[in-house]
């Protein structure tokens, strides 16, 4: 049996990763060896770099990619120069798993692990997904869609997962913190659903800026007063949703300011730290909070298919670069005054 090797970027210590040559797994019937186009570094990448969240030294991280097949031996419906994205989410596929059974593999309590955190991921050359099947693991990226746009597909199913557990409205004043490519995602989604008002607070001129490229009705600094630029329309206070896409203890308190009576908090990022939800400030105000991590096979197929039509996509990718350019690619993405999402590969 031949072995393969790629190189990959791997987790040593926090602040220390590595790029290495990486033997890869033996391919088994039913998986699939993908070449990686292009691969995202999310928040959850910078956490892992900064603190070790949730992995293992040894692991190559990176799970919002794009890609083509090399081989898929035993993958119905797939073939060698297929391009696809992948669900980095690996449910159990188990006929007794409910979750499972009903496309909720992000909530699978017997998952087969996650790319990038404990099954190897995609700041590679190489990748292999276990136990791929077509329209779950796998989904054909378009003809019309580059590879760099293609590995938006990531954050644009998870911000479709907000919209979705947030029961957004026509009528609803939405206020969104955190204008990355989640909240970017999710402008895009409550501008198509028609909200009354999409207000995006950041710190980062380039990201308030890309915000309003997505169609939100204004975008703003943290210190910025929120009502009167809306004409009183409506103010502090008075938002029915609030969704916090930063991972920040301190938006969080905000969000529960600033949500009305009887509103919604959706939490969609990651807080390191203590617990920032008030429930004194919960329960007098009968706020309804939600968790969204993670994201449904429906919705990602759906994401996936809008890949085409988001227009305004390429204003999110603000810095590429080559996998033995990946110091230089995490410096940049931590560097929030002048980044957006950051892609290494090509």
């Amino acid at each position: 049996m031949t072995t393969r090797s790629t190189r990959a970027l791997v987790f040593r210590a926090p602040g220390e990763l590595a790029l290495e040559e990486r033997a890869l797994a033996p391919l088994r019937d039913g998986d699939a060896l993908l070449r990686v186009e292009w691969c995202g570094i999310c928040g959850s990448d910078l956490h892992v770099f900064s603190s070790g969240w949730r992995v293992a030294p040894g692991q190559v991280l990176g799970h919002e990619f794009s890609a083509t097949v090399l081989e898929a031996p035993g993958v119905d419906g797939v073939a060698a120069g297929d391009r696809v994205v992948v669900n980095p989410l690996l449910g159990c596929a188990d006929s007794s798993c409910r979750a499972c059974l009903v496309g909720l593999q992000h909530l699978c309590q017997r998952r087969r692990g996650v790319l990038g955190l404990t099954v190897p991921g995609a700041f590679a050359d190489l990748v292999v997904v276990p136990g791929a099947r077509l329209g779950v693991e796998l989904h054909r990226l378009p003809d019309t869609v580059p590879g760099d746009v293609g590995a938006l597909h990531e954050p644009l199913t998870v911000a479709r997962h907000a919209f979705e557990v947030s029961d957004v409205t026509p009528e609803d004043h939405v206020v969104v913190y955190g204008a990355g490519a989640i909240g970017l995602g999710l402008v895009r989604w409550l501008v198509r659903a028609g909200c009354a008002t999409v207000l995006v607070v950041d710190p980062l001129p380039v990201r308030r800026e890309a915000a309003l490229r997505q169609g939100a009705d204004a975008a703003l600094a943290p210190e910025e007063p929120l009502g009167p630029l809306l004409g009183g329309a409506w103010t502090p206070g008075k938002a029915d949703l609030v969704v916090d896409c930063a991972g920040v203890a301190a938006v969080i308190e905000d969000g529960l300011k600033i949500v009305r009576p009887g509103g919604r908090l959706t939490l969609a990022a990651v807080t390191l730290g203590p617990d920032a939800v008030s429930s004194t400030r919960v329960l007098d105000k009968e706020i309804t909070v939600r968790g969204a991590q993670g994201f449904t096979v429906a919705e990602h197929t759906r994401a996936v298919a809008e890949l085409p039509s988001w227009d305004a996509a390429p204003s999110v990718i603000s810095h590429r670069f080559p996998l033995d350019g990946w110091a230089d690619a995490f410096a940049a993405q931590l560097d929030r005054g002048a980044s957006v999402k950051v892609l290494i590969g090509g």
